[in-house]
């Protein structure tokens, strides 16, 4: 069973010894895991299953060439852009020629020494590492441009149609005191404006208008609230600290998140608790800490959802009286130089043995194909960025504390 807390590489060779004695050497020298196939043939369908972090293939294997099975991982998407190291004991030198034509990630010629080949295998963990964070920026750098022009777009016809509602509101007040005024003072009942009012039932449209325009208004002051967090949310290309308002920050990520916290077929909606307290502004970079909150709170919902559908499975009343919640809570430290925000969920919680390990690159607790083990690697690393510490509490199936530490200066 694949350990998600160590990068695992798959290992497929000529035989079992060949395959078993590389393996051995691996899990030696690195902090990882290895999984081995003896067959060219059934690599591809082994990787797709284990989704590895790395893949070591030798040449020369019966059946089929390394170097076919190395072109078979490169036309699918899944393994397109895994490394993959080449080993082979020949000394042809055209090998290594058509390995590096090929755009092999690197090759390494049997038998070798133990250092070379963890220096090779760390390189291209390192290079994994680093081009996933690449991938999560330019998401985020995407993100941030797609946002904003929506933002955009939004905010023009919602700004138009908010500040046309309040003269509305004042144009009807207007007409129904005209209208009473004529119900006043005009005494001749008219039979056809009598019938007319009863058709559409005048004191109940009086009444439910002004409510429906009201109504408008609250709506329209949502999208524009909305539209106000898709902007605070995006900041491309940062290159300047700004002075950030925690809580508006906060505020912002929960507004794009409300979709998450509603009731599901597992649940009921996420009841969202929060304790502020001032100062609540540092210096950072607004686009970077906004990543850091949305990883935090989308991880609460998804440790949320997790346990919701484990007791629904127990097929017992717990899953009843389960009531989630995420809290969140701001404080300042005494002299007043930092500030601490800690937030918790109910959720399904982290087992002991995995809390050390929830930061590494790579480690996910979430289920194959729903993580890539890089958002909280990440979320530290920003913090860190911002002379801060990031800090987890967790007992398993009771909950996790996530606790953010930030100077309230930052140093330049």
């Amino acid at each position: 069973m694949k350990d998600s807390g160590r990068p695992t590489l798959l290992v497929v060779g000529d035989n079992f010894t060949s395959v078993e004695l590389i393996s051995l050497m691996l899990t030696d020298l690195l902090p990882v895991q290895t999984v081995g196939v003896v067959s060219g043939s059934a690599a591809l369908e082994k990787a797709q299953e284990i989704a590895p972090d790395l893949i070591v293939i030798d040449v020369i294997m019966p059946e089929v060439y390394g170097f076919d099975v190395y072109q078979e991982f490169r036309r699918h998407s899944e393994t397109q852009h895994l490394p993959i190291i080449l080993t082979t004991s020949s000394t042809d030198p055209s090998y290594q020629v058509k390995a590096f034509k090929l755009g092999v990630n690197d090759y390494i010629t049997k038998p070798f020494e133990p250092e070379e080949l963890r220096m090779k295998v760390s390189n291209q963990l390192e290079a994994r590492r680093a081009h996933l964070q690449l991938i999560q920026s330019d998401k985020m750098y995407a993100l941030g441009k797609l946002l904003t022009g929506v933002a955009h777009e939004i905010n023009n016809p919602v700004n138009f149609i908010t500040s046309n509602v309040e003269p509305a509101q004042q144009y009807l007040r207007e007409l129904l005191v005209l209208i009473d005024l004529y119900e006043t003072y005009l005494s001749t009942e008219i039979p056809e404006i009598e019938s007319y009012k009863n058709l559409i039932d005048l004191e109940y449209l009086k009444q439910d208008f002004t409510q429906l325009l009201a109504s408008l208004k609250m709506g329209s002051n949502q999208i524009l609230d909305i539209v106000q967090s898709l902007k605070f949310f995006a900041y491309p290309a940062e290159t300047e600290q700004k002075e950030i308002d925690i809580h508006l920050c906060i505020n912002n990520v929960l507004l794009l998140l409300a979709s998450q916290f509603r009731e599901t077929g597992d649940r009921p909606s996420i009841v969202i608790l929060k304790s502020y307290s001032n100062p609540s502004s540092i210096n950072g970079f607004p686009g970077q800490l906004n990543q850091v909150f949305m990883n935090l709170l989308s991880n609460a919902v998804d440790a949320i959802d997790e346990k919701a559908k484990r007791l629904v499975m127990r097929q017992n009343n717990e899953a009843h009286y389960f009531l989630p919640r995420i809290s969140i809570s701001t404080a300042s430290n005494e002299d007043a130089t930092a500030v601490t925000i800690k937030i918790a969920d109910n959720g399904i919680g982290i087992p002991k043995n995995q809390q050390t390990q929830i930061f590494d690159q790579f480690f996910t607790t979430k289920p194959e194909g729903k993580g890539t083990g890089i958002g909280l690697s990440i979320t530290r690393e920003i913090i860190q960025k911002h002379r801060g510490t990031l800090s987890v509490q967790s007992e398993f199936e009771s909950g996790t504390e996530f606790t953010v530490t930030l100077p309230i200066v930052q140093p330049s």
